[in-house]
């Protein structure tokens, strides 16, 4: 009687083990999905980082804000005659 106790409860730890291990197989390939989702990701957003690097770059070009300054203000660059020089 001893003999087929001891006898079923090794294969139960061995049963336990298997499942253990398919368990273990299925978590891992579910995390290593997600880490290749997350590095897709991160990988379009620095994409996206980049194209807004470059349009800050070119709206703030200084042809860029003198054109928008004549054409929203008003604005031009002061002729010669309208510079007044002070001396101290």
């Amino acid at each position: 009687m001893s003999e087929v106790l001891i006898k079923s409860g090794l294969f139960s730890v061995v049963c336990l083990s298997a499942l253990a291990c398919v368990w273990v197989g299925y978590e891992c390939r579910v995390t290593a999905n997600e880490l290749m989702q997350l590095r897709l990701a991160e990988q379009d957003l620095k994409t996206r980082w980049g194209q807004l690097l470059l349009e800050e770059s070119a709206l703030g070009a200084l042809p860029r804000i003198e054109s928008e300054a004549t054409r929203s203000a008003g604005m031009r660059a002061p002729n010669s005659s309208d510079l007044i020089v002070v001396i101290q």
